[in-house]
């Protein structure tokens, strides 16, 4: 990459991944186990929005994937309650009080966590990756209570102070314990009973994450929806990424159904976007892309009727936009379509039909898609300003591949896989150089790092992915697996049921 390695970091030993980078107050910040590739992205970027660097909040090496813990220094409760509230992947932010590489070291310190007898208090156990009996549970809270003997009064409900005691263990990459301490049936597993945690933390809960927008704006909840839809979740992402933040100028130049743009909107950003397809911009009835937004509340977007391949034509103004954040048609779900047609000649609009006219297209190839985007980019990003992409790929696209242009810096390539074979990747790119009128064909040249290859496996990623299923398929019967894996899922669990039956008999 250009300026910041890979996001997937190597994982640390049980001592150092959640080293304290300064003495002072110290913050532990729990992530969901979702989107892992996408999460030092989403949180440095929350960081770099409020004038932090991300090297003074925590060190880099300490930063693990597989992870969801990490200790932090925040210059104050209230910069920790803001990058708290604006990053999607985080679920909560407590204040450290001690950690330990067991429960007796965490104990041992430990310092009192009531400053009052009036001052009513409650101690909540909770662990990753593992399972403690009740019983359990009460003899390591007995302890933290035995040392320190809290004067004020217990109250379960909306005490002044809660305090939590987490015990991390590892986990796998698909969410599971590594190292379960029961079985299915609820009996204990001797060599993982007594295996110690990663770390234990005691921690008074302090604020909670942006979890609450992802839940609230949920597409289940909209009422206009396409098979293009983005999922919420991701698209506040995508925005944080690109640094959206309230009076922000954001552009969709491929708008849909206005799945960006609303989240944009949901992080205060002041909206535009076009498309091609007004058919897709006014839907059926339902109110169009303005829908969700009227429902919701939000401040209404620009949205213009127009082709990105002539974007310069719809907009004179250079270096306006904060952020470009946008989902390319790739030919998957819905193909890329362009002003023209293939004919030569040109029909006449009657005057009576200009008002609900469509326009001819023509097919609108990707590699042209990639690199009018990136040249809108660079003419309409302010220097600064972020240009924020999902781009589809298989497992052999390599981030070289990716297209590139001289006023564009690559920051952050996130994957997220969608099967076996396809995956799509967040690329965000920062302009660091002004735009020149007179180079604009020389760049889109030189878009695509290795020409037409590179494009290719973006152009022709359904060939490819049909392809590499028959590869697949042909190696299956040569290994004898008589095409099991290509059956469906009620099938494969029918002949689960028939081996477990036929095994059962035998024995």
């Amino acid at each position: 990459m250009a300026s910041q390695p890979s996001t997937r970091s190597s994982s640390s030993s049980a001592s150092t991944a959640c080293t304290a980078t300064s003495t002072a107050t110290q913050y532990l910040v729990h992530f969901v186990h979702r989107h892992l590739d996408f999460r030092k992205c989403d949180f440095d970027s929350s960081l770099i929005a409020q004038n932090l660097s991300p090297s003074s909040i925590y060190a880099a090496s300490n930063f693990d994937m597989l992870r969801p813990f990490l200790i932090c220094t925040f210059p104050d409760d209230e910069t920790a309650t803001k990058v708290a509230k604006s990053t999607v992947l985080i679920k909560h932010i407590y204040k450290v009080n001690s950690v330990g590489e067991t429960t007796e070291d965490c104990v041992a310190k430990s310092k009192p966590f009531t400053s009052s007898p009036t001052e009513s208090w409650k101690i909540v156990f909770d662990t990753f990756a593992s399972k403690f009996t009740k019983s359990e549970q009460s003899k390591i809270m007995h302890q933290f209570i035995d040392l320190h003997k809290p004067s004020g009064p217990v109250k379960m409900k909306d005490p002044t102070t809660t305090m939590s005691i987490i015990h991390e263990y590892p986990v796998k990459i698909s969410g599971a314990p590594m190292y379960p301490r029961f079985d299915h049936s609820g009996s204990p597993i001797p060599s993982n009973v007594d295996r110690p945690p990663l770390s234990v933390y005691f921690c008074s809960n302090f604020a909670a994450g942006g979890r609450d927008l992802v839940e609230k704006y949920t597409l289940k909840k909209r009422t206009y929806l396409g098979p293009t839809s983005m999922d919420n979740e991701l698209s506040l992402i995508m925005c944080n990424a690109a640094l959206t933040r309230p009076q922000s100028y954001v552009l969709d130049p491929f708008v849909g159904t206005g799945s960006i743009l609303f989240s944009a909107s949901v992080l205060g950003g002041i909206c535009v976007g076009t498309d091609i397809d007004t058919r897709v911009l006014k839907g059926k009835g339902e109110g169009g892309v303005m829908r969700n937004f009227l429902d919701c509340n939000l401040p209404l977007p620009e949205i213009i009727r127009g082709d990105n391949s002539l974007h310069s034509r719809l907009f004179r103004s250079r270096e306006v936009y904060d952020s470009i954040v946008t989902d390319p048609p790739y030919g998957i779900r819905a193909g890329a379509r362009k002003s023209g047609t293939t004919e030569n000649r040109r029909k006449p609009i009657p005057d009576e039909h200009r008002h609900d006219h469509i326009p001819q297209t023509q097919v609108y190839p990707v590699g042209d898609v990639m690199a009018d985007l990136l040249t809108v980019a660079a003419r309409g990003l302010k220097v600064g300003g972020r240009l924020v992409y999902l781009i589809p790929s298989l497992k052999d696209f390599e981030e070289g591949d990716l297209p590139t242009h001289e006023c564009l810096e690559l920051k952050w390539v996130c994957y997220q896989p969608l099967g076996l074979l396809l995956g799509r990747r967040m690329v965000v790119m920062k302009k660091v150089k002004g735009w020149v009128e007179e180079k604009e064909e020389e760049w889109k040249e030189k878009c695509w790092p290795n020409g037409k290859e590179s494009a290719d496996k973006v152009e022709k990623l359904r060939e490819q992915m049909a392809e590499a299923a028959k590869k697949e398929r042909a190696e299956g019967e040569k290994q004898g697996w008589g095409g099991k894996l290509h059956k469906t899922k009620k099938q494969r669990k029918k002949e689960m049921r028939n081996e477990v039956e036929l095994k059962k008999f035998t024995d």
